[in-house]
């Protein structure tokens, strides 16, 4: 091959897409707000000068790009949109919601702290917890603000809607749930690549508690230090009834009593 094919060779590379993106971690700051010219690469799937670890700065929170197009052509109502999942580096900071005290620490929205359920009970599962009906409206309304409600994307989810007993909510089966959410909680395979702690209500049903987020998010196959921040944060991959699947202070995977007030860490989709 001589050196003028070699070079066109090399210009027919596509570095465009998804799969080319998830694989390189660059961490660049991009703003204070997210441009139309951002957007124009991420509708269009090519995410030109876009890649993991990537963050804006807005409103008090760092908003990093941890996977391209994790969704795409899933769900039950399809997802033809491209787009990148984003997560705050820490806690989502400045939330509006009324906190209570449990047995077990008092919430603060200002730190974006809250308990998964107010009782040590995880009856109802992930989808009757407070964290899912109180807390994650309240993160929606915070990330609507910063990327604009016309950008980021509510999707129906399989999420367990039947559970081992009225007190235990661990999954014994799955359902399409439409959702206007547009934050949710990382289950533990999109941190660790596989469930450790969630279970099913027997040995065969933990695929209730994975669904659709059945891949590790790029971000912590290539900066596995992301998910450990030095503090508990939240998962909603179910263990028992009272406990739930959390990311420890010590980077370990662990569980913690329902009732527990930890950092609130939501993925969002933004297109």
């Amino acid at each position: 091959m001589n050196m003028a094919t070699s070079m066109i060779k090399k210009a027919q590379i596509d570095f465009i897409g998804a799969g080319y993106h998830n694989s390189i971690y660059r961490g660049k700051y991009l703003g204070n707000t997210y441009t139309s010219a951002q957007k124009a690469e991420i509708t269009s799937g090519r995410f030109n000068d876009l890649y993991i670890g990537d963050y804006w700065t807005i409103g008090g929170n760092d908003y990093v790009i941890c996977h391209f197009d994790y969704y795409y052509k899933c769900s039950d109502s399809d997802v033809p949109y491209h787009h990148i999942i984003v997560m705050p580096r820490g806690s989502l900071k400045g939330l509006s919601f009324t906190g209570i005290t449990t047995s077990r620490g008092t919430e603060s929205p200002a730190n974006g702290t809250a308990a998964w359920n107010p009782t040590d009970s995880t009856a109802g599962g992930y989808i009757g917890s407070r964290i899912r009906t109180v807390i994650m409206p309240a993160c929606n309304t915070k990330v609507s603000a910063a990327f604009g409600s016309a950008n980021v994307h509510a999707l129906s989810e399989l999420y367990p809607t039947s559970f081992a007993s009225s007190t235990d909510g661990r999954a014994s089966g799955a359902g399409w749930t439409s959702t206007d959410l547009v934050c949710d909680l990382c289950n533990e395979t999109m941190v660790y690549g596989h469930q450790i702690w969630g279970k099913g209500s027997a040995f065969d049903k933990e695929g209730n508690e994975v669904g659709i987020d059945k891949w590790q998010l790029a971000i912590f196959r290539l900066d596995p230090g992301f998910a450990d921040i030095r503090v508990i944060w939240w998962l909603r991959s179910v263990d028992s009834a009272t406990l739930v699947a959390i990311v420890g202070s010590g980077g370990n995977a662990s569980y913690e009593n329902a009732s527990g007030v930890f950092v609130v860490r939501p993925r969002l989709i933004v297109s």
